[in-house]
């Protein structure tokens, strides 16, 4: 896959993603099922996240880096915008569930540093 059509893609799953999670805000009763609702907006913001932010990390990578990038770069972009939008996601289900302090985030940040500091180490030894 060349890196135009995948980031056409990532356009196309940023876009729908958005309208979808406006018309879930727009016309969802939230009373008649919490779980449903809460589900599929958490759906579409993660998609709308992780696509937005994978985009534009990849274009600061494609500058920082002059135009030597690879799908490879692309693939790294994406995750790491997966990742923020899991902490964006869970930050708002720990308010959601009046759990939130800055500790439990800040847990939860560093957890998930970590992780993608182990994920990225693994992919040099390769």
């Amino acid at each position: 896959m060349r890196l135009s059509s995948a980031l056409v893609i990532l356009s196309l799953i940023l876009l729908s993603a958005s309208l979808s999670a406006y018309l879930l805000f727009r016309y969802m009763d939230v009373e008649r099922d919490f779980m449903l609702a809460f589900g599929s907006m958490g759906l579409a913001i993660f998609l709308a996240i992780s696509s937005g932010i994978g985009i534009v990390l990849f274009f600061f990578k494609k500058i920082r880096y002059r135009g030597e990038v690879f799908f490879s770069t692309l693939v790294d972009s994406v995750r790491q915008g997966a990742i923020f939008a899991i902490l964006c996601i869970a930050s708002v289900a720990f308010y959601a569930l009046d759990i939130f302090q800055v500790s439990t985030v800040g847990l939860l940040a560093s957890t998930l540093i970590f992780l993608e500091l182990m994920i990225s180490s693994m992919g040099e030894e390769r």
